[in-house]
């Protein structure tokens, strides 16, 4: 009988020994630290940080500063636009992303594709007919399994 209570015991203060911690990975960031880690990367690397005043090391007094100025923007992407130094003429390159899990899949090489590249036209004279050309098909991707071939046209797809 005590060996059982033992057994119980060990194992009653195993588990809530283990069972209890925070698995930080699962835990959603506050915006402001998004915001923070976006204003930090723009200071460290950004090409035109001179350009732009609120990039400057010596921007802020202090932390409180700091943290209302990121408190000021919406969104991660809002503090990332307006850091970006003329995004219409000079930066037309710079770009932020939601889903970083995606974007590193992508630099991988793992993407989502049909295996299939296609243009649409309108059908000269018409305003409702259009038709595709195939510019491309992936070597062993599902569009290579099927009778697609580069330039050819189309003008239904499933018989529509």
């Amino acid at each position: 009988m005590k060996s059982i209570f033992k057994f119980v015991l060990i194992t009653l203060v195993l588990s809530l020994t283990f069972s209890c911690f925070e698995d930080n990975d699962d835990s959603i960031s506050l915006s402001n630290d998004i915001k923070d880690f976006v204003w930090n990367a723009m200071n460290f690397a950004y090409l035109y940080k001179d350009n732009i005043s609120n990039l400057g090391n010596d921007r802020f007094a202090s932390d409180d500063e700091y943290q209302s100025f990121l408190s000021d923007y919406d969104s991660p992407e809002a503090l990332f636009e307006s850091l970006v130094y003329e995004p219409e003429t000079v930066d037309r390159f710079s770009w932020i992303t939601s889903d970083y899990i995606a974007l590193e899949q992508q630099f991988s090489g793992v993407t989502k594709t049909s295996g299939a590249e296609f243009n649409f036209f309108e059908v000269p004279g018409s305003i409702n007919d259009m038709f595709g050309i195939v510019r491309m098909v992936q070597p062993n991707s599902n569009a290579s399994t099927t009778n697609l071939v580069r330039g050819q046209i189309f003008n239904k797809i499933d018989g529509q």
